[in-house]
């Protein structure tokens, strides 16, 4: 992970070379909540350049949970992922979603 902004400004770190909005402390943040609690799977609302995304979807694969990630529009850097990661495009206020 790296710190740099974007021509933007928008984008403060990148992860895997994936701008991403989240910062280092978020994903400690995470790191603990992984740790300490009895969690079975993940959502993501909102992939966004799917950068945040791919680091969740690695702690779930590791810890054999499920992950999933909605948006209104499909990530293309999802689908260099080492290992698949379900991504549901579409209009999550409308969305008919099942376990």
């Amino acid at each position: 992970m790296t710190q740099q902004r974007s021509p933007d400004g928008l984008f403060a770190n990148t992860l895997l070379g994936i701008p991403m909005l989240q910062l280092w402390a978020d994903l400690r943040l995470w790191e603990w909540v992984l740790n300490n609690f009895a969690v079975r799977a993940v959502v993501e609302l909102g992939t966004g350049n799917g950068a945040f995304s791919s680091y969740l979807a690695l702690q779930c694969y590791f810890r054999d949970l499920r992950f999933v990630t909605f948006d209104q529009h499909a990530c293309v850097h999802l689908a260099r992922a080492p290992m698949p990661i379900q991504q549901i495009v579409g209009d999550m206020w409308t969305a008919d979603i099942q376990a």
